[in-house]
């Protein structure tokens, strides 16, 4: 398998599972012989060493306490995985770092510890090269919006830039990465966007959510508002449970417990019958749009069934949209041919059988002018 394949990760997770479990039977999963509500806190008593692994693929962090026991735990693991799994670590990247004194990089990350009220807590960043790679990738948003000023540009902007602070956001300091990175770019944003900036323009339902404490300047382009590049907002990472796995009773109904809201059945049949004629990108985010949207229409917010569930795509396929996930949404019949329809007449007809929803008027006009049509006039 080529370095960066597309199996690369999923293998990784196969192989490496059996890591996982190894190193939290050294501390996390060890048995005592007697119980307590936590762990108790170890001060130079006793013979286990405190270890906790953070994995993603074959990238993986070992944590400790002392310096002996990284020592101990980094050659354990070396010959671990080499006996057990046949497997030798990179010597450029493999090394113990004193987290109170350097900066460690991991995924994009860097993390140093720092005092603070008689403790020790962390402080991260964006790793330079990460800062690098997200202004070449913003750059190159403003670009097209440069040569291509429509709301399509605009969406892909704004994708890019909200894509970057939900990864980023779990850095401690990411805000002034971040401020740093939409210095670095205004002048190109100002200097391409020039004689396309309207002075209003709309500002989405994404963008309230995510940006509505924000009080800087914002631009508009096609009269929708562009997401403003040092807007993010740090957000503590969520603790992921090990328990949470297909291949054992108690892990299965923790994932049935977090897809209550979605019909198994409705969703094995989607898997089972894709759209023929379609593409297998398009019939996977089908999949994936019917659990995000919890099963229920987009607009509407009516449950969609078998037969009354519409693919939609936002951007029109006739004017460049794709079958990417950002670019679909699920919806009922009814709305999907109030989103096409031209007809005085059908509009009524559909809005009547919708009276009785509390559906959304602006997304659907929203989607409407995306579509190429007028909106809606409600009285």
């Amino acid at each position: 398998m080529p370095q960066g394949g597309i199996l690369s990760p999923l293998l990784a997770n196969v192989v490496l599972n059996e890591l996982d479990w190894w190193i939290a039977s050294q501390w996390e999963e060890f048995p005592l012989k007697q119980r307590y509500q936590s762990r108790p806190h170890y001060k130079g008593k006793g013979t286990l060493k405190r270890v906790f692994l953070v994995r993603y693929a074959d990238d993986f962090k070992l944590f400790c306490k002392t310096r002996n026991d990284a020592e101990r735990l980094f050659e354990a693991t070396k010959l671990w995985l080499v006996e057990r799994l046949g497997l030798e670590i990179s010597p450029e990247k493999s090394k113990i770092v004193n987290l109170k004194k350097s900066y460690s990089e991991f995924l994009g990350f860097k993390l140093k510890l720092r005092p603070k009220s008689g403790k020790w807590v962390l402080k991260s960043h964006m790793t330079d090269k990460a800062q690098k790679k997200c202004k070449e990738t913003i750059r190159n948003a403003i670009g097209l919006i440069g040569r291509k000023p429509n709301q399509w540009s605009v969406m892909r902007f704004n994708a890019a830039v909200l894509g970057l602070h939900e990864y980023y956001k779990v850095a401690t300091n990411v805000y002034l990465d971040f401020d740093r990175i939409a210095f670095d770019v205004r002048k190109t944003l100002l200097c391409r966007t020039k004689s396309h900036r309207n002075k209003t323009g709309l500002r989405s339902k994404a963008f309230q959510k995510f940006y509505s404490g924000f009080t800087g300047k914002i631009f508009y382009v096609s009269k929708l508002a562009l997401y403003p590049v040092n807007g993010v907002k740090t957000s503590p990472p969520m603790c992921f449970s090990q328990e949470i796995c297909n291949y054992t009773e108690r892990g299965r109904a923790k994932i049935h417990e977090m897809q209550k809201a979605v019909s198994p059945y409705i969703l094995r049949k989607l898997m089972e019958h894709p759209i023929q004629g379609q593409s297998t990108e398009l019939n996977d985010n089908r999949i994936s749009l019917y659990i995000a949207q919890r099963g229920k229409c987009a607009v509407c917010k009516e449950p969609l069934v078998l037969g009354n569930m519409v693919v939609h795509h936002i951007l029109p396929r006739a004017d460049g949209g794709k079958d990417n996930y950002a670019n679909l949404i699920l919806v009922t019949e009814e709305v999907h041919r109030l989103i096409h329809a031209t007809d005085p007449e059908i509009i009524r007809k559909y809005l009547q059988k919708l009276e009785c929803c509390n559906f959304d008027r602006k997304k659907l006009n929203k989607l409407r002018v995306l579509a190429g049509n007028c909106k809606i006039e409600y009285r």
